[in-house]
């Protein structure tokens, strides 16, 4: 029920992204609107890598350090899951692949 929870969540981000098109805000020179947009998206990865910690540990805390967050994912919840916990203006960077493909070798 919990990872359930948690892929409704990242689909209202998908949802969002659809709906709030940041590329068509970066095309018009909107940059007010696109930032918001990328703080609402980089906030609900915020909450998505504290929620999945749990449950694939290395993959949450590479979404944590790559949107410049120390510490454990999520810990304390308490303080975590309050919208507004990253910090405007902060250093985000690309992580590495979460999940990266296999190659057959054959």
């Amino acid at each position: 029920a919990a990872l359930s929870a948690i892929w409704e969540r990242i689909g209202a981000l998908n949802a969002y992204i659809e709906q709030a098109k940041p590329w068509q805000l970066q095309k018009r020179g909107d940059a007010a609107a696109l930032d918001g947009v990328l703080y609402a998206l980089c906030e609900g990865l915020r909450w998505i890598a504290a929620l999945i910690y749990p449950f694939t540990p290395s993959a949450a805390h590479s979404v944590w350090q790559a949107l410049g967050q120390s510490g454990i994912p999520g810990q304390p919840w308490s303080q975590t899951l309050r919208w507004g916990g990253l910090q405007p203006g902060a250093r985000t960077q690309l992580p590495p692949a979460l999940f990266p493909r296999i190659e057959n070798v054959a």
